[in-house]
């Protein structure tokens, strides 16, 4: 069974078509809302984690970009470890390099980001 937890902040129900309609099950909700986020990880054998606000958002609504990016992404990750989720894959953003010192830019590419979103972004990789 395949739950995809959305909170379609930024996004549009229709771009969810394809899987829908594959037989995945839709929960909208918001990656803070911690009494869902422990319902569904209870559920869940593999979390892949891709939810954030985007650099745009962190420039009008800092503090709001790091409750959704940092903060709810740890109760995401302590909800799955209390859990017993077996795997946490997170989806994280290039601007956790800033501006990068080379071209083909790897993990081991040390990383200073420049904006808050950047910031939140790194953040979530040092606790995943």
């Amino acid at each position: 069974m395949l739950s995809l937890l959305i909170a379609l902040s930024m996004g549009k129900k229709e771009n969810l078509k394809g899987l829908i309609d594959d037989g995945a099950d839709l929960i909208i909700a918001d990656i803070r809302d911690e009494a869902e986020i422990d319902k569904l990880t209870k559920q869940a054998e593999v979390v892949f984690h891709l939810a954030c606000l985007g650099v745009r958002h962190s420039m009008n609504n800092p503090l709001e970009n790091h409750d959704v990016n940092a903060t709810a992404t740890l109760k995401l990750l302590n909800a799955s470890r209390r859990n017993h989720v077996r795997k946490f894959i997170y989806v994280c953003s290039s601007d956790v390099y800033g501006t990068a010192g080379w071209v083909q830019v790897s993990e081991q590419h040390p990383t200073l980001p420049n904006t808050v979103y950047g910031d939140s972004q790194n953040g979530d990789r040092v606790k995943s």
